[in-house]
């Protein structure tokens, strides 16, 4: 749809026509920045279909433009290049997971599925694996062709992947009898192949956690592990040999050692310590990403700014050869791992090239061959206010504009589509229609920002990029075999045995007694105390469930009543809580509470206007709130979850629901700043409905309070969100219905007190992210209700 927005600049159009002719010089388009270029390299990948190659000075920079680009079209079509982190030294330690990385996004981009790449300068220039010794290397196998899987393991093992007995991470492979695993970069799951003879019989992807097979497929491909692939190791051998005939002086004595160290290694049939020192040697003419994308186009981003960002990197690479150099690690030959400023402008004068920038400035390094002027204006991303957002549009109505309005989800445009009918602004939700003079359009996806096209008269505003993710979620899976026997447990482990208490486990023995040899479980205790206790007894011992630390696990003596006294200690404290859950919960029990009455529109229509996309946990978690709500016993409920899992949004929920039935809700929070917080979150989320909410806590005046107080006796607020002064006598509600605690731990001993006469009338959600263990014990006991949110949102950062 935003397509047929750009169509209507004319700098878009003399863009695309300019990139269309094969070997154009380079065109200049000025005055875009932030999510305008975004756009404009959706629509020249939409207009001409030629794969594009966008280029930053920076990675940061790259990050934002993707995940923008990922905004507007399928995020399978766009693909990140990283900076690889090269290793020169053999004590020097990298992770792989940018070079696997790497190495997927340049499968994609041969097998067609990559339409667009981000990438920065640095990462651009690098040397990495030539076309065809990468296609030479990719291979697939085919449920029901015959393969020999020695001949396999020949050719992943040259593919760069690495043997081990079981596969736990990419670029790895592990044969076993008839079955052969393996993990490729461009693969999001490993796969299982299980051989009936030579015959692929089954083909699998496989969980990495369980081992077990999870789905079934038709044919599995197969990509190189590395970017550094010689043709065989006799053929590295004798790289590295003539490397080695041809050096001379004092340094070339110490390169001649480190070559023989290698060699030596090649010998003995292992890998060089560092191959990356030998990307010159291996690869004759070394490929780097613009060789993948021969004919497509490069959008190349505040050249300027590039420019100077190389300058330093070469600055900084002279110094760091130059170093390698007198280590012997490095020699003549073996010095240049990239493209310079020079032959990059190369590139960018031959090529399809659009360069980007805010400003129109003088590129004396390039031959610009046309100028284009956007002249575009970026807006601040729309906060959510509806009244901000129908005033924004009235007045570009009245100067003729049309404008997209993207909202996140489907659903939310759905929404916000049917507030601006009823507010009389000329709205429609289209994937692709028409643009006109004086049109609104409400779509969905997001973008970091807004911007305008003046002399198009073309608006796009965005609520600003959301979590929504094209890619499937997969499936949470919960651990479905918690700890059950003691197979689990290892030497070392603490362990509990009824009557003797803590020790530490040993392992099993076998031990002949009165010539029976039987199997014992060794346990340790303190001292040189031991304990044997037959294998048939395994219900006396337990895994020990406490703090790890040494220091802080005692372990206790044989033949002592230090345990006995234990146990009667805590045997106290139970019949204590018991009595005072009992009379608390059976009072809870015998209690007729409200039951609320199921959703209404309203309340279908609220959950429609969430920005983001529910987990399944969450949804879950909604339902089963709402189903003790709408039950006569009064409702108490933990929901568990860490931090931005997404609890608040549930509670949301819960409130609006006691609200569209007449009841009061107040929201209990330990902390003045996270009042503040869950108050303009419950403002924003409930912006367009008649819902009152206020804030009692010190950021209110003595008078405020008092006015505040009084309003909520008449029953004008819904919702009363606060500190611990919500607990205090002269806070009285018309019709409490429920009550969220956020965080229960955190209140007094005085506070805990009042919360347990408010639960014995209305329903109580209680919020935590880390519930004390005597909250957590009855939810596992059952005393209380329980909902956990374990998946974390799509695209969740930590």
């Amino acid at each position: 749809m935003l397509q047929n927005f750009l169509d209507c600049v004319p700098q878009f159009r003399q863009v695309c026509d300019a990139i269309g002719h094969s070997f154009s010089q380079p065109v200049f388009a000025a005055g875009l920045s932030g999510a305008e270029k975004a756009t404009l390299i959706f629509g020249i990948y939409q207009r001409t279909g030629k794969t594009v190659l966008a280029i930053t000075p920076d990675e940061a920079s790259a990050t934002r433009l993707s995940e923008d680009i990922a905004q507007l079209c399928s995020s399978d079509s766009v693909s990140l290049y990283p900076i690889r982190d090269l290793r020169f030294r053999s004590a020097e330690s990298s992770s792989a997971e940018y070079e696997q990385k790497r190495l997927s996004v340049l499968g994609r981009i041969l097998d067609g599925s990559c339409k667009i790449v981000v990438s920065s300068v640095e990462a651009a220039l690098q040397y990495t694996i030539p076309p065809g010794t990468f296609s030479y290397n990719t291979f697939s196998i085919v449920r029901g062709e015959c393969y020999e899987i020695e001949d396999l393991s020949k050719r992943l093992t040259r593919a760069g992947y690495e043997r081990r007995s079981q596969v736990d991470g990419p670029c790895q492979f592990s044969v076993r009898g008839g079955i052969l695993d393996f993990f490729s970069p461009q693969s999001r799951n490993p796969v299982r192949v299980e051989f009936w003879g030579d015959e692929a019989d089954s083909v699998a992807f496989f969980d990495l956690e369980t081992q077990r097979r999870t789905q079934e497929i038709e044919e599995a491909f197969i990509a190189p592990a590395s970017e550094i692939l010689p043709d065989s190791k006799e053929a590295l051998v004798k790289i590295l040999n003539e490397a080695h005939s041809k050096l001379r002086g004092k340094q070339g004595v110490i390169a001649k050692k480190n070559i023989e160290s290698d060699l030596e290694r090649l010998d003995s049939g292992l890998n060089v310590s560092a191959p990356d020192r030998y990307i010159p040697l291996i690869y004759k003419f070394p490929a780097t990403l613009f060789d993948y994308i021969p004919d497509g186009a490069i959008v190349s981003s505040e050249f300027i700014k590039q420019k100077d960002v190389l300058k330093t990197l070469r600055v900084q690479q002279n110094e760091d050869i130059s170093m390698l150099f007198e280590e012997g690690i490095l020699f003549p030959g073996c010095d240049c791992f990239n493209l310079d400023f020079a032959e990059y402008c190369s590139i960018l004068d031959e090529g399809n090239t659009v360069l980007v920038d805010s400003f129109l400035r003088s590129v004396n390094d390039l031959h610009i061959r046309t100028v284009a002027d956007f002249g575009a204006m970026s807006l601040s991303h729309w906060s959510g206010d509806l009244e901000t957002l129908i005033e924004d549009l009235r007045d570009y109505a009245e100067r003729k504009y049309s404008v997209a309005v993207l909202c996140g989800t489907e659903r939310a445009a759905h929404a916000l589509t049917t507030d601006l009918l009823n507010n009389n602004v000329n709205a429609a939700f289209a994937k692709d229609a028409k643009v006109s003079p004086g049109t609104v359009f409400v779509l969905e996806g997001c973008l970091s920002s807004g911007f305008e096209f003046p002399q198009a008269k073309v608006a796009v505003i965005s609520q600003g990029r959301s979590n929504v993710s094209e890619k499937k979620r997969k499936k949470f899976k919960k651990s479905e075999n918690p700890l059950k026997s003691l197979s689990d447990i290892t030497p070392g482990d603490y362990v509990v045995h009824v009557t003797n208490g803590i020790g530490i486990f040993q392992g099993i023995v076998k031990q002949d007694v009165h010539g029976v040899i039987k199997d014992y479980i060794s346990i340790r205790y303190a001292g040189t105390d031991m304990l044997y206790v037959p294998v048939t007894q395994l219900d006396l011992v337990s895994k020990y469930v406490g703090p790890k630390d040494d220091k802080s696990v005692k372990l206790n003596k044989l033949n002592s009543t230090e345990w006995q006294k234990t146990r009667s200690r805590v045997k106290a404290a139970v019949k204590d809580m018991a009595k005072e859950l009992i009379a608390l919960y059976s009072k809870r029990m015998r209690t007729e509470g409200y039951a609320f009455s199921e959703d209404t529109d309203w309340q279908r229509d609220f959950e429609e206007r969430f920005p983001y996309e529910e987990t399944d946990d969450q949804l879950r978690c909604i339902e089963e709130i709402k189903h003790d709500m709408e039950t006569a016993r009064p409702m108490d409920r933990l929901l568990c979850g860490d931090v931005g899992f997404g609890k608040t949004e549930v509670a949301i929920r819960a409130a609006f629901k006691a609200v569209m039935d007449g009841k009061q809700v107040a929201v209990l929070v330990p902390t003045t700043i996270l009042a503040w917080q869950h108050y303009q979150t419950f403002l924003q989320r409930m912006d367009g409905f008649p819902i009152s909410v206020e804030l009692l806590s010190r950021f209110r005046t003595p008078k405020q309070q008092e006015k505040i107080l009084t309003r909520l006796r008449s029953g004008e607020i819904d919702v009363i969100i606060g500190t611990h002064r919500i607990l205090q006598k002269d806070v009285l509600f018309k019709d409490l219905g429920l009550c969220i605690i956020d965080e229960e731990q955190r209140f007094g001993v005085a506070h805990k007190e009042k919360m347990k006469e408010m639960k014995a009338s209305v329903d109580v959600l209680t919020l935590s992210a880390t519930p004390i263990p005597r909250t957590l014990n009855m939810a596992m006991s059952g005393i209380r209700d329980m909902s956990t949110i374990e998946e974390a949102p799509t695209d969740r950062r930590p």
